[in-house]
């Protein structure tokens, strides 16, 4: 996740499962759909954008790029991250997210939800990764 000024401000380690993936062949060079996915989020690295007394809590919500419908994590309480590192809160949500196949589609879209104590979701940001690129099959940041 990239914040508007192009400096890093959340990361997660996202993956999806070569092994669940059922890959529906292509027809006259369009793709018809995927089987189930698993987008795997371990910790997130934020950078508030204003001093909070208190830690935040966060969620990852995960769906497929142009579908409402998807799944998320459980809400977690981030911590304060080292003074020395260049964030100010870490969580570690550490959870996979389900995706059921559908239709012509290919990318998923994860997208990290702060709580208010209102109850508001507030949106941090979000990540569009292609499920089929096999660079996603395994853990990185992004």
């Amino acid at each position: 996740l990239v914040q508007e000024a192009g400096r890093k401000s959340t990361m997660m380690a996202a993956t999806t499962s070569a092994s669940s993936q059922e890959e529906v062949p292509q027809q006259l060079g369009h793709f018809q759909g995927i089987g189930t996915t698993w987008a795997q989020v371990d910790t997130l690295f934020l950078a508030p954008r204003q001093a909070m007394p208190t830690l935040s809590k966060y969620t990852v919500r995960g769906k497929w790029a142009g579908h409402e419908l998807g799944s998320h994590t459980l809400v977690r309480v981030a911590q304060h991250c080292a003074d020395t590192s260049e964030f100010k809160e870490q969580c570690r949500i550490r959870q996979q997210i389900k995706l059921e196949g559908a239709h012509d589609v290919r990318h998923l879209v994860l997208t990290v939800l702060r709580h208010r104590d209102s109850g508001e979701e507030v949106k941090v940001g979000s990540c569009k990764l292609d499920a089929l690129d096999p660079k996603n099959h395994t853990v990185r940041d992004h």
